[in-house]
């Protein structure tokens, strides 16, 4: 466990979901089901509790980069 993670305790929303994409994710190419085993395993390996919301949030943190470009869909 990581005793300095910021968001232990929290469940995953899209705020935190955006700061862990770009962490892990910046400048690199990767699939939505690799971002979203990512982002999960990394949240929670950290002391950080899953979701509960019916959206998931993963996906709306996607669509905030997307529109403000910092994230795009290559498929």
């Amino acid at each position: 466990m990581y005793p300095n993670y910021r968001y232990k305790g929290a469940r995953l929303k899209p705020k935190i979901a955006m700061a862990i994409i770009l962490e892990l994710f910046a400048g690199k190419t990767a699939s939505r089901r690799e971002i979203d085993e990512g982002i999960i395993q990394y949240h929670q390996s950290h002391g950080g509790l899953p979701s509960i919301a019916k959206t998931n949030p993963i996906k709306a943190a996607l669509r905030y980069l997307k529109d403000r470009g910092f994230a795009e869909n290559v498929s």
